[in-house]
C-alpha cells in the first residue's frame, strides 16, 4: 500500500492510506508504533503514537470514538481534556478544548486519583508522568510523550482496565477499579478544580525551592483547589538532604502526607531508598478503605469546557 506511494504524494495522502491499517490496529489492541514508523518513512511526517490516536479519535464520527476508547484504552492513557483540530498551535490562549464525552458516563465505575503540579512542578517538566508510572505501572510516558502535540495543557486518563472490563495484567486485585488522572503542563485551574471537588484523592508535585520560598502561593493554590479533598499527598522534589523525609498531618477532615525526595530529578528512581519510599506511597493509596467517588462529577464539567 505505502511502497506504492509517489514521490510527490503529502503526508495528507499518506495518511488517508494507512488509515485503514491504523483501524486494524485499534481493533487488535496493536502499539501504533508501526503505523508511525510507516508515516515517517513515507512522508517524512513524525508523529507520537499519541498525536496519531488524537488525529483518528477527533476525525471518526462519535459512534467511532467510542470504538477509538475501548480498543485503545487497554494499555494506553486516553484523552479526557484535550485540543480541538484544528489549531496553528496549541500553545495559543485560543485554542479551544474539549472533553471527552465518551468518558462521561464508564468512568463513574471507578476510583479516581489526580496528578498535578504546582507552582513551576505545574509549569514546567518534572517528570509527574513519570513518576505515575513507576508508582501504579501506567504508561502516561509511552502514551503521550512531552513532544507529542497533544501534551500540553492537555488532562489524561488510563485505568486498570479498559471501559468495557477487560482486565490489565495485575497481581493487585484492589487496584483493578483505579482510573489515574494525569495534568500535563498549564492545565486550565477550572477544570482541575472540579476534578478536585468531586475526588478523595490527590498527588501534588511541588518544587523543594517552592516549598521553602513561595509558601504563601502555595497554600492559596492547596487551599482554592483541593478544599475538598480528603487524602492528599505531596510530593517535594529534589529535598536538599540524603535521605528521604516523610511527614503525615492530620487537618480536619483532610490527611495529608509529604514525601521529601532528595534528588528527585525528572527520571532518576534509582535510589534504593526513593524506590522504596514510591511503592509504599503506591500500596498506601491503593489501599485506601471506601474512598469517596461523587458519581457525577464527569457530567459537570460540561460548563467548563473551552
Amino acid at each position: 500500500m505505502i511502497d506504492d506511494a509517489k514521490e510527490n504524494e503529502t503526508p495528507r495522502d499518506v495518511f488517508r492510506q494507512v488509515l485503514p491499517l491504523a483501524f486494524y490496529y485499534l481493533k487488535c489492541s496493536l502499539p501504533f508504533e508501526d503505523i508511525t514508523q510507516i508515516i515517517a518513512n513515507a512522508s517524512n511526517l513524525i508523529l507520537t503514537t499519541h498525536d496519531l490516536f488524537h488525529i483518528i479519535f477527533q476525525l471518526s464520527e462519535p459512534v467511532l470514538r467510542g470504538f477509538c476508547i475501548e480498543h485503545y484504552s487497554f494499555s494506553n492513557s486516553v484523552p479526557f481534556y484535550y485540543p480541538i483540530l484544528p489549531s496553528k498551535s496549541l500553545k495559543q490562549k485560543d485554542t479551544k478544548f474539549a472533553i471527552c464525552k465518551e468518558l462521561w458516563y464508564s468512568l463513574q465505575q471507578f476510583n479516581g486519583l489526580v496528578s498535578f503540579g504546582l507552582g513551576r512542578a505545574g509549569w514546567n517538566p518534572v517528570g509527574k508522568s513519570y513518576l505515575l508510572d513507576f508508582i501504579f505501572e501506567t504508561d502516561f510516558v509511552k502514551g503521550n510523550p512531552q513532544n507529542s502535540t497533544f501534551h500540553f495543557n492537555s488532562i489524561d486518563i488510563q485505568m486498570t482496565k479498559n471501559l468495557f472490563g477487560k482486565m490489565k495484567n495485575t497481581s493487585d486485585a484492589e487496584s483493578i477499579k483505579w482510573a489515574y488522572i494525569d495534568c500535563h503542563r498549564q492545565t486550565n485551574h477550572t477544570i482541575l478544580k472540579i476534578i478536585c471537588q468531586h475526588l478523595d484523592i490527590a498527588l501534588v508535585h511541588i518544587t523543594n525551592d517552592d516549598f521553602m520560598n513561595n509558601k504563601s502561593e502555595l497554600n492559596s493554590d492547596i487551599k482554592r483547589l483541593l478544599g475538598s479533598v480528603k487524602h492528599c499527598y505531596y510530593l517535594v522534589r529534589d529535598y536538599k538532604d540524603t535521605k528521604v523525609k516523610i511527614e503525615s498531618v492530620q487537618r480536619g477532615s483532610t490527611y495529608e502526607k509529604y514525601y521529601f525526595i532528595p534528588n528527585l530529578t525528572r527520571q532518576d528512581t534509582n535510589s534504593h531508598s526513593v524506590r522504596k519510599s514510591l511503592k509504599e506511597l503506591g500500596y498506601e493509596i491503593l489501599h485506601l478503605k471506601n474512598p469517596k467517588v461523587d458519581r457525577k462529577w464527569i457530567s459537570r464539567l460540561r460548563d467548563a469546557e473551552g
